[in-house]
Order: C-alpha cells, then sequence, then structure tokens
C-alpha cells in the first residue's frame, strides 16, 4: 500500500464497523518522519544550519540568551531511517534559541492571584495542550526568579512520562506564560525547523524510542534537557516540512472523520444494546423472557461487537436467573431467605500456611488469595469466599467469580469456607454472582453478605436454572472468543498497514 491510498483506506474505515483508530494517530507522525508522506526535493540543509547558527550568535551577542553550553557526542539513531537527503540533527543545532528547560518553581512561590500563569506537566498533551492547570505567581516573582517567559508556538517537550518526551505546541494565553523545569522550551523560528514538524517528530514512534534509550532513573524515568539537546531529530528541507504538516493535517482531518462517524454507530448501537437487554430484564415471565431473547438472538452482529460487550448479557442472564424469570416456574414451596439461613460457616479464620509448605500436587489443593493462605478441608459442593471481596471457590469456570473443582480444599487466608443447607450449591453460587454486593460496602464485612436475601425457588426448579445459566454463559463464552479473535484481526490488519508504509520497501508519494 502506497502513502497515496491511505485517505481511500480512512475513507473505507469510515464507513465500517467502529474499531481504535489510536493507531492511525500513531502512524501518521512515524510516516512524516521518515519521508513517506510527500514527494521529496532537494534543499540546501547545511545552508540551514548555518543560518540558525548565524542567528544563534546574533542572540548571543545582544545578550538575549546565553552561550550555549558545549553539546558533547552527539546521540544519532535516526540517520538510517531517513530519506538520504534529509540530515540527522541534533537538537540544540536545530533551534535558534536552543533549548531550556522550565522554571524551578516553588510551592511558596506562587500565589493564587498573580498574573503570570504557572503551565505544568499535566498541561502537556500527546500533540496537544491540554489546559489543565490553574497555578499562578506574580510577576514580580517571575522576575525574581528570572523566569522564561512562553511566546505562541513554543514547542514544549516532557521530561517525565507518561510518554516520556511527548510535545505539544504552546497556544498562548490571556495571561503571561511560565513553565515548570520538568518541561523543556525548544523555540524555533523555522530557519530550520518549523514547530509543527518537530511536534511530529517528537511524538512518532520512532522519536519516543530514541528518547526512551536515553531516558535516566528507575521507579520514574526521566530524560535530561542536556541528553534532549544531544538527540539528534530527521530534519527534511524547510519546505518539505510545510508540505509534510500540511499533509499530515489533511490526514488527521480524515482521521477525525472515521472517529466521529464511529462514535455516532457506537453510541448508536449501545443504545440499541441497552434497550433490548432492559426489554429482556424487565420480561414479566419465562415466554416473555424467551420473546425478548430470541429478538436478541436475531441481532447479535449488532448488538455485540466487542468482546466487553458481553459482560452486560452476562450480568441480566444472572439477574433472570435469580428472579425466577429464566425457567418456567412450578408450583412448589418458594421463598425468600438470608444467605446466613442457607448455609452454615465450617472454617471461620483459618491459618497461614508457608509458601514451603505448598507442593505443586498433594490430596490438598490450596486455593491463593494474595499472599495469605489458610488450611481448610471442604466437600466438593462447598463454597469458599473471600472476606476482602465477592469471590468464589466453585465448580471449573475461571470468570470474575473463580471456581475450581476439587473434593478437599485449602482456602485462602481471610477465607470462610460455607456449607449450603436446604438449598442447591451451585445455586447459591449464581445468586451471590447476582448479588451486589460492592455496591452494599463488600469488603472485611462478611455479615453483608450473610444478610444478603435471596430467592430460593423448588429444588426442581434451582437445578433447571443452573443448567439454563450453563448453557447461556457457554454461549457468552463462545460470543467472547469470537469478538476477542475478530478483536485481533483488527489489530493485525492495523500492523500489516503500518509494517507496509513504514517497512524499507514502502513506496514514496
Amino acid at each position: 500500500m502506497t502513502p497515496d491510498r491511505l485517505a481511500e483506506v480512512l475513507e473505507a474505515l469510515a464507513d465500517g464497523p467502529p474499531w481504535d483508530t489510536a493507531w492511525l494517530r500513531s502512524l501518521l507522525p512515524e510516516l512524516a518522519v521518515r519521508g513517506r508522506l510527500v514527494a521529496q526535493e532537494e534543499g540546501d540543509l547545511e545552508l540551514a544550519l548555518e543560518s540558525v547558527q548565524a542567528a544563534k550568535n546574533d542572540l548571543i551577542a545582544n545578550g538575549q540568551i546565553p552561550k550555549p553550553r558545549a553539546l558533547g557526542k552527539t546521540l544519532d539513531n535516526v540517520s538510517a531511517k531517513i530519506p538520504g537527503h534529509w540530515l540527522a540533527a541534533p537538537l540544540s543545532l536545530a533551534l535558534e534559541f536552543d533549548l531550556t528547560d522550565g522554571d524551578w518553581v516553588e510551592s511558596k512561590d506562587q500565589d493564587p492571584n498573580g498574573g503570570v500563569r504557572l503551565t505544568q506537566l499535566a498541561d502537556v498533551g500527546v500533540g496537544r495542550f491540554r489546559d489543565r492547570s490553574d497555578r499562578h505567581l506574580t510577576t514580580q516573582k517571575a522576575e525574581e526568579l528570572r523566569c522564561t517567559m512562553l511566546e505562541p508556538n513554543d514547542v514544549l517537550i516532557a521530561r517525565l512520562p507518561d510518554p516520556l518526551g511527548r510535545a505539544c505546541l504552546f497556544p498562548g494565553d490571556t495571561k503571561p506564560c511560565v513553565t515548570v523545569v520538568d518541561v523543556a522550551i525548544a523555540r524555533s523560528r523555522s530557519n530550520a525547523i518549523v514547530p509543527q514538524f518537530l511536534v511530529m517528530a517528537m511524538n512518532s514512534p520512532m522519536m519516543r524510542e530514541i528518547v526512551e534509550t536515553f531516558a535516566t532513573g528507575t521507579t520514574r524515568k526521566r530524560i535530561s534537557t542536556g541528553n534532549l539537546r544531544k538527540t539528534c531529530i530527521p530534519l527534511p528541507p524547510l519546505a518539505e516540512q510545510h508540505r509534510i504538516v500540511a499533509k499530515v493535517d489533511e490526514l488527521m482531518g480524515h482521521v477525525a472523520v472515521v472517529e466521529e462517524r464511529h462514535l455516532a454507530a457506537t453510541s448508536a448501537r449501545v443504545r440499541f444494546r441497552d434497550a433490548a437487554l432492559h426489554a429482556l430484564a424487565e420480561a414479566e415471565d419465562h415466554e416473555a423472557v424467551e420473546a425478548a431473547w430470541s429478538r436478541i438472538e436475531d441481532h447479535f452482529d449488532d448488538l455485540f461487537t466487542e468482546p466487553e460487550d458481553i459482560q452486560p448479557l452476562r450480568q441480566t442472564i444472572l439477574q433472570l436467573a435469580v428472579r425466577g424469570r429464566l425457567v418456567a416456574q412450578e408450583a412448589g414451596d418458594e421463598a425468600v431467605r438470608p444467605i446466613q439461613d442457607l448455609c452454615k460457616s465450617i472454617s471461620t479464620s483459618g491459618h497461614k500456611v508457608k509458601t514451603s509448605q505448598i507442593e505443586k500436587s498433594g490430596p490438598v489443593p490450596v486455593v491463593d488469595q494474595g499472599q495469605g493462605l489458610i488450611a481448610g478441608y471442604t466437600s466438593r459442593r462447598d463454597l469458599a469466599i473471600t472476606v476482602d471481596a465477592p469471590m468464589l471457590v466453585f465448580g471449573d469456570h475461571t470468570r470474575a467469580i473463580k471456581f475450581i473443582d476439587f473434593d478437599f480444599v485449602a482456602g485462602a487466608d481471610g477465607t470462610k469456607i460455607l456449607r449450603p443447607v436446604g438449598v442447591d450449591a451451585r445455586y447459591l453460587y449464581v445468586s451471590i454472582q447476582a448479588a451486589d454486593l460492592e455496591s452494599r460496602g463488600y469488603g472485611r464485612h462478611f455479615k453483608i453478605l450473610k444478610a444478603t436475601e435471596i430467592r430460593v425457588p423448588p429444588l426442581a426448579e434451582q437445578h433447571r436454572v443452573v443448567a439454563k445459566v450453563d448453557e447461556l454463559m457457554a454461549l457468552c463464552d463462545t460470543l467472547e472468543v469470537s469478538l476477542t479473535r475478530a478483536k485481533t484481526t483488527r489489530e493485525q490488519f492495523a500492523s500489516s498497514i503500518s509494517h507496509a508504509l513504514t517497512g524499507p520497501t514502502a513506496a514514496s508519494a
């Protein structure tokens, strides 16, 4: 695929099913800094750099900027990845005003009523100024600290994550502005580099990888301004930079159209899905549930397009199960009873088991909850529920509430072993799954679970409910696997486009 066809691909995506376009917003800057977006032309880059140096010398002579420190060994990981007529130039040499840190402004220096705004790290987004900060200092304090006043089109480069090295243009403000020390300021007057092109370059995957290479720190990575100054950036001729910027703006416009259409389609689909699930959940009897379910089956492909769409369906199924709507009801005794009346606790606290005591195989399997373990024996029909989270251990499923199927189980520390009395263990499990325990403050408060009331139909109906839940959950599993595979296919397609356009054999426009 050539770059000329990229706009056609974007048009096709806009009319297709919704999917993540973040890779496109990453791909376009990468194409820009590899010279893959516009026709290339020769230009005297050496002369442009000489012009930058001459302008810099004038600024130094006039006392407008200090004499920059020597660069030392430059960091060039760029030359092999850019067109032959481009240069890999240290960032410092491409800027008339060099690269400088923001200012060290402490809390004691700030004044909420001050006339100078202090922009911060949070304001620096990937390609956009996020305008989040609300810190100020007085003009007098800014002068006292010899702060650097920001100008429109200054490039702000974040020296801390996340991501490290992200850049944006400063758009200007109604107040004078300065920035903090963790933000580097790159000011260019276009003798060698267009500010918009520099922003693209710094946000490209290629440059981000280079910045990460020269980062330091263990708990929180950072890059020094010194390393940024000597990091080489791709430098096309000035006229080509302007055309690259214009091309990226054009293609980003197409991406915005794709995102807008997909957002509208997704919003409509979610409303459609939620309405269908609401109709299912509010069905008055088993027959109404069957009719509502049939309507959902007829529109599976429209209602469920992402793996995460399946979780609301699972919850609706559980709610129908415990409300007696999932299977036909039969005459017999039915009651609503608290869980504490339907089971007895056969393990209340347990004791710690050292890791060295745990074997890979043995007669007593261990249920691990975090770092704590307890020794406790349960029969196959018992339930183990943790005290600090509504998690059950039972059966053989692996969903949000976990199952295992063992003759004997050693539960985790903080786990209670419950033995159902007068109720099917798996029906009790389904009922606990359906209970909204967390919203009721569950967590180190086992009494909330004990007091939770559940519907208890005749035992035969309990068995049918469990069987129906298993059947529908299996369908959910199949749908989730299918949607996950489709998502993977889309991601692979995006990767193949990226490789075709950025690989060594990609054609230039």
